[in-house]
Parts: structure tokens; sequence; C-alpha cells
């Protein structure tokens, strides 16, 4: 029973040190940024590093809301349905982050707009 709790240094054994864990992490953890990217793509999304590009250059360059090309070394998120789960076109954060508040409070801005009188742009 002492045993089980005795530093292991083969990986496939349970180890309850912090730095093997650690080190265990780091293994699986692809070295390269855009294969890291790539792979949480095609698996949050379905989408491959190639739909990303294409799908970006359709947009012409950049958002799809407000046209604005991403910084270097940033991207733009992937906007997507959180009911059906559609990819709907790439977003700055700014116009990301935005859109998903409205989608929030559509109802409430509407009602607020109407009681002023105030007829919202469809």
């Amino acid at each position: 029973m002492q045993d089980a709790f005795k530093h292991k240094t083969d990986f496939s054994q349970v180890c309850r040190r912090a730095s093997c864990i650690v080190k265990a992490f780091k293994m699986r953890r692809l070295p390269d940024p855009l294969e890291r990217r790539s792979r949480r793509l095609e698996r949050t999304y379905g989408l491959t590093h190639v739909d990303y590009v294409v799908m970006l250059h359709e947009q012409g360059g950049g958002c799809a809301i407000c046209h604005t090309p991403p910084q270097r070394g940033q991207h733009l998120s992937v906007d997507h349905d959180h009911v059906t789960g559609n990819v709907r076109g790439l977003l700055c954060t700014r116009c990301n982050l935005q859109l998903g508040w409205y989608e929030a409070y559509r109802r409430a801005v509407t009602q607020y707009l109407r009681k002023y009188k105030v007829v919202p742009v469809r």
C-alpha cells in the first residue's frame, strides 16, 4: 500500500506528485501552436485550418461584421449558433462579444426602444 504513494518515473502508473502531472500534460501537448489551434477548430467546430482560411478570404480578410482584419499574431473568433452549432462566420473579439450580448438581451432592448417609440433597425 505504501508503494502507491511513492514517486513513479513511468507516467503510465499513477504518480501523485504535481511535477509529474505537469510533465505528463506537457508531453501530451502539441508544441506547434498552429497545430494545437487546428485540432481545436476541428474538434470544436468541425473546421479544418483550410476551411478557416477560405472563410476568412470569403469575408474579405476581416471580421464579418465590422470588416476589421485581425492584428498580426491574432485570429478571428468562430461565430456559431449555440442552439444548432452551425458556424456563421468569423468575428473580431469586440463584435463576437457584442453579438453574444445582443442575442442574450434582444427582447429587453426591443422592449426598451418601443417604450420610447424608437423603432429598432431590423
